[in-house]
């Protein structure tokens, strides 16, 4: 069987092998929360870094509720993400700090190939099945 048919029959083996679908699923979001790790910007001096923050848990056992989930657990990820408003500490706004947005465009950047290399890790946990 070559990969091109194995993409296409994909669902019935995920539902067929929910195991060996789980690993190629954890694997690939390890794959994922190692880039983000290194897309993560280097701050001068903080305590907790949001490079060193990332984490990765699974949830669900069966083919419909397998997930991955991937989050950033340093108090200031968002402020670093989405920007925030700089103020005097009397409270005088000075202006506002643009989001870094690296999340998500590392997100965007291997969209396209996520499905397709959680199909290879797969295709070849499931070689001496098939």
């Amino acid at each position: 069987m070559k990969i091109e048919e194995f993409i296409s029959k994909m669902d019935s083996f995920i539902k067929e092998y929910p195991e060996e679908s789980k690993k190629a699923l954890r694997k690939e979001a390890n794959a994922m929360r190692k880039e983000l790790v290194d897309a993560s910007p280097v701050g001068r001096g903080k305590k907790k870094k949001i490079s060193k923050s990332w984490k990765m848990s699974m949830k669900g056992s069966t083919d419909t509720t397998q997930e991955a989930t991937i989050r950033n657990t340093s108090p200031h990820y968002h402020l670093v993400e989405r920007g925030h408003v700089m103020r005097h500490p009397s409270g005088k706004v000075l202006g506002y700090k643009q989001g870094t947005y690296f999340f998500k465009n590392t997100i965007d950047k291997r969209k396209d190939s996520f499905t397709e290399n959680i199909a290879e890790n797969l295709f070849k946990q499931l070689k001496g099945k098939l």
